[in-house]
């Protein structure tokens, strides 16, 4: 549960002539004022069967079918480099028995839960580079997580959803500047949703009962030294989003390697750079999930 404190701390992260805007979101958040889309049921089936001891491949591949853009979607990642590098894959049940079904309700995932659920007018571009960088936190977050010996299966979740708050953000934002009239300059737009995020995270994840893990390092991943219970996910995720912002933006990895939490992970300088080798699949399987 994030605290009134916690709150109160994080606007005044913001700068001085944002804060007040800053209270009134916190305000309307508190009153429940947030619109949680609704969980996508396409979504709840393929956890089920991600989870089912009972499930099977032909039982997945009927679900996926079922959808027809997220059939696409999925055969398209899933012939990207990152997985299959001759693209040969032609059907969903080759795909699965190549990959496996946990890789599968993976890729699936990531189509289903983007920023794109989220309605923001004027805001359809950023929508859809937060569905990017989510899917490529996830992907990093998997392969830190690795590295590191920490749990994988969750750290794709994890990662995919860690920004899902800036879509939930821009959401309310877009409809307060309606309602009110704010015009603010793009910059202190991203401003404010880098610094308020996490609130909207952690009440769009526990709304969509996602799991504990999940609340809690969507929350802490910009701070992942605060965060008591999930430290080290908190902390794969935080490595994670660092290095899909520079894999996206075609920036040298190289830098961010040496942000503190890569030491904080105990990664040697060897496992660093078998993580940069990842970079173009990475890049190719993101590009494959453009919604």
């Amino acid at each position: 549960m994030i605290t009134e404190d916690q709150k109160t701390e994080l606007v005044f992260e913001l700068s001085a002539d944002l804060r007040e805007l800053g209270k009134q979101v916190v305000v309307r958040l508190s009153k429940g004022d947030i619109d949680v889309p609704l969980f996508p049921a396409i979504a709840t089936e393929v956890m089920r069967l991600a989870n089912s001891p009972e499930s099977d491949a032909a039982g997945l591949a009927d679900l996926i079918q079922s959808d027809p853009n997220l059939a696409g979607h999925v055969m398209r990642v899933a012939n990207s480099a990152l997985y299959t590098p001759k693209a040969s894959m032609v059907s969903l049940q080759q795909a699965i028995a190549r990959l496996g079904m946990n890789l599968i309700c993976e890729i699936s995932l990531g189509v289903a839960l983007n920023a794109k659920l989220f309605n923001a007018p004027g805001y359809e571009n950023r929508l859809s580079d937060i569905s990017q960088h989510g899917f490529c936190s996830a992907l990093w977050s998997k392969e830190i997580a690795r590295a590191s010996q920490e749990n994988v299966e969750s750290a794709f979740l994890c990662g995919l959803l860690h920004g899902i708050g800036r879509a939930a953000f821009l959401q309310m934002f877009s409809d307060m500047a309606v309602m009110n009239g704010i015009k603010l300059d793009a910059d202190k737009v991203r401003e404010l949703e880098d610094v308020m995020h996490p609130l909207f995270g952690q009440e769009i994840n526990q709304a969509w009962e996602m799991p504990k893990v999940v609340c809690l390092t969507s929350f802490y991943s910009n701070n992942y030294s605060a965060c008591d219970q999930y430290r080290q996910q908190a902390a794969v995720v935080n490595a994670g989003a660092k290095l899909a912002s520079a894999s996206l933006d075609g920036a040298d990895l190289e830098p961010v390697l040496k942000a503190e939490v890569f030491q904080h992970l105990n990664l040697y300088q060897d496992q660093l750079h078998e993580l940069t080798e990842r970079r173009d699949q990475i890049v190719a399987a993101v590009r494959a999930h453009k919604l």
